[in-house]
């Protein structure tokens, strides 16, 4: 406490007590990795995954656009990341980072906020803006692959002509991996997801609108009001242009591409509406985004 006095205006004398308070620094130094290595990746990628994962003790990117790098630290998706350099799609890097042990994955991201902006000198900002964006709506006619799930899994549906893979060994204990910005489906049932087709089990129609938004690289909105969890098969041929998915919650776990054989299937907005009973609408709407101020070539280790 600090003792003031003062004087009012007819020249009395008063007490004024003023509370000195410590305040706790509001902007507390965000949490960073212990060690990490930021390297240019210069190959093909061939046989390398372009997702972000953490397990025990590492977050590891093989091959990682700068976007995939921000969308992973900032939880966004590929249109909510704006305003960036001409390489922020082409060039691709490896990132090699420790995690403590018991690191919850928001502090994960946190410290790779803190990567981002200490070895690419990055600097960001979060706005809205009005996008494109796409609603995903039902046609009022029932799809041939759609159905209400079920207490027992439904098998999986490969893509045709590529095998069913083979049910993976349980992991060791504690040794959990986890793909930076992807849902977690929590249905209990495997799923697959590959560039021109899905095979979804015991999840909502929300995620749908997430793979959508990925495969179109546009906000796709869930529109349908359909509030319990569903079994589904899309299989279509995607657009010139469409991103590449891999693999996610797929049966055997792990991330990495794999490259669907060409099949005769319907385009994206037809399959859709036969096999999903659900048709997409172009719209527009405020979309939250990571708008890029500032970013620089990495420095590497």
């Amino acid at each position: 406490m600090a003792n003031i006095e003062w004087r009012d205006g007819g020249g009395k004398r008063a007490l004024l007590l003023i509370a000195v308070l410590c305040v706790a620094d509001l902007h507390a130094q965000q949490p960073a990795f212990p060690a990490a290595s930021v390297k240019p990746n210069t190959t093909n990628g061939a046989g390398l995954a372009n997702v972000i994962i953490v397990r025990p003790g590492q977050l590891l990117a093989q091959y990682a656009t700068l976007r995939e790098l921000v969308q992973a630290a900032y939880g966004v998706e590929y249109n909510q990341v704006v305003d960036g350099p001409a390489w922020l799609d082409s060039d691709h890097f490896e990132v090699n980072a420790t995690v403590p042990g018991g690191t919850v994955l928001a502090d994960v991201q946190a410290m790779l906020q803190s990567l981002l902006k200490e070895r690419f000198g990055l600097v960001t900002r979060r706005e809205q803006r009005d996008l494109p964006v796409y609603l995903l709506a039902p046609t009022g006619r029932s799809g041939s692959s759609l159905w209400k799930s079920d207490t027992e899994c439904r098998p999986v549906s490969p893509p045709p002509g590529v095998p069913m893979p083979p049910a993976p060994p349980p992991p060791p204990a504690g040794a959990a991996m986890t793909i930076l910005n992807q849902p977690r489906l929590g249905g209990g049932c495997p799923s697959m997801f590959f560039t021109g087709h899905m095979s979804a089990r015991n999840v909502p129609i929300s995620l749908l609108a997430f793979q959508l938004s990925r495969l179109l690289r546009r906000q796709v909105i869930d529109h349908t009001a359909m509030v319990d969890r569903y079994d589904w098969d899309l299989t279509f041929t995607p657009d010139a242009g469409a991103a590449q998915i891999t693999t996610a919650g797929v049966v055997g776990g792990g991330p990495g591409p794999i490259a669907v054989p060409t099949a005769e299937a319907p385009a994206l907005t037809t399959a859709l509406r036969e096999q999903l009973g659900f048709r997409l609408d172009a719209s527009r709407a405020p979309v939250d985004v990571v708008a890029i101020e500032r970013v620089t070539a990495p420095t590497e280790n």
